[in-house]
Protein backbone atom coordinates (compact mmCIF):
# COMPACT_ATOMS: atom_id res chain seq x y z
CA UNK A 1 0.00 0.00 0.00
CA UNK A 2 1.21 3.45 -0.93
CA UNK A 3 -0.08 7.00 0.34
CA UNK A 4 0.92 10.21 0.19
CA UNK A 5 2.15 12.44 3.80
CA UNK A 6 1.54 15.69 3.66
CA UNK A 7 2.94 15.56 -0.51
CA UNK A 8 6.39 14.75 0.55
CA UNK A 9 6.51 10.95 1.32
CA UNK A 10 5.61 7.58 0.01
CA UNK A 11 4.77 5.60 2.78
CA UNK A 12 5.00 1.54 2.34
CA UNK A 13 3.29 -0.66 4.25
CA UNK A 14 6.28 -3.67 4.58
CA UNK A 15 3.68 -6.01 5.65
CA UNK A 16 3.46 -7.30 1.82
CA UNK A 17 5.80 -10.05 0.63
CA UNK A 18 8.40 -9.56 -1.65
CA UNK A 19 6.25 -8.35 -4.46
CA UNK A 20 6.19 -5.57 -3.21
CA UNK A 21 9.85 -4.52 -1.74
CA UNK A 22 10.43 -5.25 -5.73
CA UNK A 23 7.59 -2.37 -6.76
CA UNK A 24 9.26 0.21 -4.21
CA UNK A 25 12.60 -0.38 -5.34
CA UNK A 26 11.48 0.20 -8.52
CA UNK A 27 9.15 3.18 -7.85
CA UNK A 28 12.49 4.98 -5.83
CA UNK A 29 14.93 4.23 -9.00
CA UNK A 30 13.99 6.92 -10.76
CA UNK A 31 14.86 9.27 -8.16
CA UNK A 32 11.00 11.16 -7.81
CA UNK A 33 11.18 9.93 -4.12
CA UNK A 34 12.55 12.06 -1.29
CA UNK A 35 12.18 9.59 1.43
CA UNK A 36 10.79 6.39 2.14
CA UNK A 37 8.62 5.31 5.83
CA UNK A 38 8.58 1.76 6.44
CA UNK A 39 6.18 0.83 8.78
CA UNK A 40 7.70 -2.56 10.73
CA UNK A 41 5.17 -3.94 12.70
CA UNK A 42 5.27 -7.79 13.48
CA UNK A 43 4.59 -10.61 12.87
CA UNK A 44 4.64 -10.60 9.14
CA UNK A 45 7.76 -7.19 9.36
CA UNK A 46 9.84 -7.30 6.54
CA UNK A 47 11.49 -3.38 6.98
CA UNK A 48 15.13 -4.06 7.42
CA UNK A 49 14.50 -6.34 3.96
CA UNK A 50 12.89 -3.64 2.66
CA UNK A 51 15.49 -1.08 3.70
CA UNK A 52 18.33 -3.39 2.48
CA UNK A 53 16.75 -3.55 -1.03
CA UNK A 54 15.93 0.96 -1.34
CA UNK A 55 19.92 1.25 -0.06
CA UNK A 56 21.11 -0.95 -2.68
CA UNK A 57 19.31 1.09 -5.13
CA UNK A 58 19.32 4.54 -3.81
CA UNK A 59 22.26 5.04 -0.81
CA UNK A 60 21.50 8.49 0.03
CA UNK A 61 17.69 8.70 0.29
CA UNK A 62 16.43 9.12 3.85
CA UNK A 63 14.79 6.00 4.81
CA UNK A 64 12.61 6.26 8.10
CA UNK A 65 11.77 2.67 10.26
CA UNK A 66 8.97 3.24 12.48
CA UNK A 67 7.44 0.71 14.62
CA UNK A 68 5.12 0.70 17.64
CA UNK A 69 6.47 -2.07 18.79
CA UNK A 70 10.29 -1.38 18.70
CA UNK A 71 13.21 -3.57 20.53
CA UNK A 72 16.79 -3.21 20.83
CA UNK A 73 17.87 -5.63 18.26
CA UNK A 74 15.56 -3.99 15.68
CA UNK A 75 17.38 -0.78 16.28
CA UNK A 76 20.65 -2.70 15.55
CA UNK A 77 19.41 -4.11 12.73
CA UNK A 78 18.04 -0.60 11.37
CA UNK A 79 21.56 0.89 12.04
CA UNK A 80 23.20 -1.63 10.52
CA UNK A 81 21.17 -1.45 7.07
CA UNK A 82 21.63 1.95 6.62
CA UNK A 83 18.35 3.68 7.96
CA UNK A 84 18.22 7.43 8.34
CA UNK A 85 15.99 7.52 11.39
CA UNK A 86 14.30 4.84 13.48
CA UNK A 87 11.07 5.65 15.07
CA UNK A 88 9.19 3.69 17.79
CA UNK A 89 6.23 6.06 17.64
CA UNK A 90 2.78 5.31 17.21
CA UNK A 91 2.12 9.55 16.79
CA UNK A 92 1.94 11.10 13.34
CA UNK A 93 3.44 14.06 14.01
CA UNK A 94 6.77 12.94 15.56
CA UNK A 95 6.42 11.21 12.18
CA UNK A 96 5.80 14.57 9.80
CA UNK A 97 8.47 16.61 11.82
CA UNK A 98 11.20 13.47 11.37
CA UNK A 99 10.45 13.33 7.85
CA UNK A 100 10.31 16.81 7.10
CA UNK A 101 14.03 17.34 8.27
CA UNK A 102 15.13 14.71 6.26
CA UNK A 103 13.67 15.66 3.39
CA UNK A 104 14.83 19.20 3.52
CA UNK A 105 18.09 18.55 4.39
CA UNK A 106 18.43 16.41 1.34
CA UNK A 107 17.01 18.57 -1.20
CA UNK A 108 19.60 20.55 0.42
CA UNK A 109 22.19 18.52 -0.43
CA UNK A 110 21.26 17.98 -4.20
CA UNK A 111 20.85 21.83 -4.94
CA UNK A 112 24.18 22.95 -3.39
CA UNK A 113 26.37 19.94 -4.87
CA UNK A 114 27.83 22.50 -8.14
CA UNK A 115 28.78 25.52 -5.05
CA UNK A 116 32.16 26.21 -4.91
CA UNK A 117 33.45 24.68 -1.97
CA UNK A 118 30.76 22.27 -1.33
CA UNK A 119 31.48 18.63 -0.78
CA UNK A 120 30.48 15.63 1.59
CA UNK A 121 33.19 14.37 1.92
CA UNK A 122 36.31 15.08 4.70
CA UNK A 123 39.23 14.72 1.93
CA UNK A 124 37.35 16.48 -0.72
CA UNK A 125 37.75 20.07 -1.70
CA UNK A 126 34.66 20.86 -3.23
CA UNK A 127 35.96 22.51 -6.87
CA UNK A 128 35.52 19.34 -8.82
CA UNK A 129 31.46 20.18 -10.01
CA UNK A 130 31.71 23.98 -9.46
CA UNK A 131 34.50 23.72 -11.91
CA UNK A 132 32.54 21.89 -13.87
CA UNK A 133 29.20 23.44 -13.54
CA UNK A 134 31.57 26.72 -14.80
CA UNK A 135 32.09 25.39 -18.02
CA UNK A 136 28.96 23.81 -18.78
CA UNK A 137 26.99 27.55 -18.26
CA UNK A 138 30.08 28.99 -20.38
CA UNK A 139 28.79 26.97 -23.29
CA UNK A 140 25.09 27.72 -22.80
CA UNK A 141 24.71 23.88 -21.81
CA UNK A 142 22.64 22.81 -18.64
CA UNK A 143 23.58 19.99 -15.75
CA UNK A 144 21.27 18.18 -13.81
CA UNK A 145 21.91 15.67 -11.03
CA UNK A 146 20.18 12.55 -11.08
CA UNK A 147 20.49 8.65 -9.69
CA UNK A 148 22.73 6.23 -11.35
CA UNK A 149 22.04 3.11 -12.12
CA UNK A 150 25.05 1.73 -9.42
CA UNK A 151 22.78 3.79 -7.01
CA UNK A 152 25.78 6.51 -7.37
CA UNK A 153 25.23 10.04 -8.81
CA UNK A 154 24.75 10.85 -12.77
CA UNK A 155 25.49 14.29 -14.01
CA UNK A 156 23.10 14.58 -17.56
CA UNK A 157 24.73 17.80 -19.66
CA UNK A 158 21.65 18.81 -22.44
CA UNK A 159 22.38 21.85 -25.47
CA UNK A 160 25.34 20.15 -26.00
CA UNK A 161 25.60 20.36 -30.23
CA UNK A 162 27.41 17.37 -31.74
CA UNK A 163 29.73 17.88 -35.14
CA UNK A 164 29.13 14.96 -37.47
Amino acid sequence: MSTNVNGFVRTVDSGERRQQVDRVVDQIADGAVDCVVVDHEPPDAEGIELLEAIRAEQPDLPVVLRTGNGSEKLANDAIAAGVSAYLHTDTVDKLVDRVVGLVESYRVDRERIFEDGYSTSQDGTGLGLSIVDEIVDAHGWTITVAEGSDGGARFEIAGVETVD
